[in-house]
């Protein structure tokens, strides 16, 4: 029997774009899903006029947990909307939306565009689903307080939606930059909220345990012995996070370093964390490709060059949005274990902040490992060449030993096993 609450429109064709493009776009009605099919954009479902089910999502995780809500352009349409993402988010999905200008909906707005503005308009206007609420609530609030303060629970209400207590607390930061708010007070709002939530909801006759804030899970480690990364922009991307996110978390501690006093001694000098990063990315010629992250480290170089250091809020101010969300995804609570866990269990961490050059040797090599290993790959296809000469080859013999013995040495340093190409 057909069931409307587990059925999507159009999945059975965007199931392969889907996949391959590790996103779901959804759209209100099956107009919508045959019009951006007909613009070249075919990883798009379409919800068939009902609100998002528990079913439908399931649908939907089978091929990714990234999703695209893609509202229409008024206001009455955007709040009914909006009322659907907590599930999603309750889910688990990662959600983003595209708000289509002039009341427009996804069907109007692709017959007054081209296919390329039209996937490029879906791509580039994608907004975090907080910062998107956020920022339309407020309007529709103004200056009224009891405007805002409802805006604010209804903010409230979505980031206890979340189960992951390291993305709440991501989102907390960002609501609280964005609408000049208290941290702490929105933190033990959602708190009481997630455990009113797990109050009533029982597995097994059994009440489920609240997650506390004050016990989260095990903080997020430097990255230095995960498994080598292959190499392409994405990931080159995520190494490049892990070092703007040691420099945003750790950038005022002090760091002892030794320096060269004179050609046969050397001295112990107090830097912060923050120049020490600094100065590894120019001794090792590191290339920061994300346009974001430049700008970041942009500000620190400033900053330094005129003895002080960046304030956070400075991220928040007169930046773009990617620059904001990017500050705000690294600006993670440190967390750590508490004392009765580690007695319970016998687990016993070691805080970044006490390895931190540790963290940022391993960092910083992971980052040179990558764009070694692409190097070997241009170097391996060189060879494959048709036509190259003999000379050419042995060239490019002699420069892949020297990068495989780089490799061997970052590897080393890394304790991680890199099989030779």
């Amino acid at each position: 029997m057909y069931d409307k609450s587990k059925s999507l429109y159009g999945l059975h064709l965007a199931k392969p774009h889907i996949s391959k493009e590790d996103m779901c776009l959804i759209v209100e009605g099956y107009t919508d899903v045959m019009a951006m099919h007909q613009s070249g954009v075919e990883n798009v479902v379409a919800s068939s006029g009902t609100a998002l089910t528990p079913g439908q999502i399931a649908l939907i995780r089978r091929f990714t947990k990234n999703v695209t809500v893609l509202f229409d352009g008024d206001a009455a349409g955007m709040r009914a909307s909006l009322r659907g993402i907590d599930l999603l988010l309750e889910e688990g999905m990662k959600v983003k939306v595209v708000n289509f200008p002039n009341g427009d909906d996804p069907d109007s707005y692709s017959k007054k565009v081209s296919s390329t503005e039209l996937q490029k308009f879906v791509k580039e206007d994608a907004q975090d689903i907080l910062a998107f609420k956020a920022d339309l609530l407020s309007v529709e609030a103004g200056d009224d307080p009891i405007k805002k303060a409802e805006m604010v629970q209804s903010l409230i209400d979505t980031i206890s939606c979340i189960p992951d207590p390291i993305q709440q607390s991501v989102y907390v930061q960002t609501v609280a930059a964005r609408l000049n708010l208290q941290e702490g007070l929105l933190v033990s709002e959602v708190a009481k909220k997630v455990a009113r939530k797990a109050a009533k909801t029982k597995i097994g006759g059994r009440n489920v345990q609240a997650p506390q804030y004050e016990e989260p899970p095990i903080p997020l480690a430097p990255i230095y012995n995960a498994e080598p990364l292959r190499s392409n922009r994405q990931e080159r991307r995520i190494l490049e996070d892990n070092l703007v996110r040691l420099l945003l978390e750790h950038g005022e501690s002090m760091v002892t370093v030794e320096v060269e006093a004179n050609e046969d001694e050397t001295t112990n000098l107090d830097v912060t964390f923050a120049e020490l990063l600094l100065h590894r990315v120019e001794e090792f010629g590191l290339n920061i490709e994300d346009e974001s992250s430049r700008y970041i480290i942009a500000q620190y170089t400033e900053s330094i060059g005129n003895g002080e250091l960046p304030s956070t809020e400075s991220f928040f101010s007169g930046t773009t949005e990617d620059v904001q969300q990017k500050a705000a995804n690294m600006l993670v609570n440190r967390y750590s274990l508490s004392e009765n866990w580690e007695h319970k269990h016998h687990i016993f961490s070691t805080k970044e902040e006490d390895v931190l050059e540790q963290a940022l040797s391993a960092s910083t090599n992971r980052i040179l490992l990558h764009d070694t290993l692409k190097t070997i790959d241009a170097v391996l296809e060189a060879m494959e060449e048709q036509g190259i000469t003999s000379e050419e080859v042995n060239r490019l013999l002699t420069e892949k030993m020297e990068l495989d013995k780089k490799v061997g040495k970052l590897s080393a340093d890394l304790n991680i096993i890199i099989l030779p190409k």
